[in-house]
């Protein structure tokens, strides 16, 4: 692997994702960098936002951003030189995961997972899974939790109001994942980033593994190409 480009930043970020041209680089208590990155070689800060409250997540998606804290909010930023609240939620969070496809919910992961309604920030259904939930991940209506010591759960949020667990793997912890399509990308012990098939969410089989000794702080999966914050 080549380095193409390098950015400063303020601060340091434990997580990041990719929406096409653009990524989202949270940035402790700075809040977050919204950046152009559809040219590798020539990264380009669009926007600094810092969100109300203390942020322990943020999410890019669509030109909405997600910040998950304190305050649950969804951020228009199309414009990211006017950035504005259009819905929020009361409720501390942890962390979002992207807005589904045809989907007027976004999911968020705390104490179980939730659906709530982008357009106003209301509870629509929520699931409590076995274990203590570290990491989300979707694709379609399909949810997927990293529950630590517990595995990964397989949620169906294809009703939000009540979504349903249909599958999990308990053999050891799992920290960090990201999912596309049928494949489900996981870091964990005993130190292994491995690939699971996830077509029979009711019985995931790990299909390829690879050592890691770095902390793991994210992965994203972008373009056919799985990226890891270490």
């Amino acid at each position: 692997m080549v380095v193409i480009s390098t950015l400063p930043t303020p601060r340091w970020g434990s997580s990041f994702n990719i929406d096409g041209g653009r990524t989202l680089l949270p940035q402790s208590d700075h809040g977050a960098l919204l950046l152009d990155v559809s040219d590798p070689a020539q990264m380009v800060e669009l926007a600094h936002y810092w969100p109300p409250g203390d942020a322990n997540g943020l999410t890019y998606r669509d030109g909405l951003l997600f910040v998950a804290g304190q305050q649950t909010w969804v951020i228009d930023a199309t414009n990211p030189a006017n950035m504005k609240a259009v819905a929020e939620n009361g409720t501390g969070i942890w962390d979002w995961v992207a807005q589904p496809d045809g989907f007027g919910v976004a999911y968020v992961a705390g104490r179980g997972i939730r659906a709530l309604d982008v357009a106003t920030g209301l509870t629509l259904g929520d699931i409590q899974p076995d274990g203590q939930e570290v990491d989300v991940s979707s694709w379609g209506s399909k949810v997927y939790s990293a529950q630590y010591t517990d595995g990964f759960a397989i949620l169906d949020f294809s009703d939000p109001g009540q979504p349903e667990q249909i599958g999990s793997f308990t053999d050891h912890w799992v920290q960090k994942l990201a999912v596309y399509r049928d494949v489900l990308y996981t870091a964990g012990h005993p130190g292994l980033i491995e690939a699971f098939d996830v077509s029979d969410p009711s019985a995931p089989v790990s299909t390829f593994s690879t050592s890691y000794t770095d902390f793991i702080g994210d992965m994203v999966v972008e373009g056919g190409r799985l990226f890891v914050l270490s």
